[in-house]
């Protein structure tokens, strides 16, 4: 549910959890919390670099 969008609040009521923290939990699993974090670094990242085990140089976006 978190992944498609349904508010932290909701699944919370959904699941049942009387606690916020446990709720929480399913959150730092999903990713959802650092979503979209380093965008504002402003680095461009190469197309090769998701199918390379290898160091990729990155660079700042023109």
């Amino acid at each position: 549910m978190l992944n498609n969008g349904v508010p932290l609040s909701k699944v919370m009521a959904i699941v049942g959890h009387s606690s916020l923290k446990t709720t929480q939990g399913y959150l730092r699993l999903s990713g959802k919390d650092i979503e979209g974090a380093t965008e504002e670094l402003n680095i461009q990242v190469p197309d090769f670099a998701a199918k390379s085990d290898n160091v990729v140089q990155l660079r700042r976006k023109s």
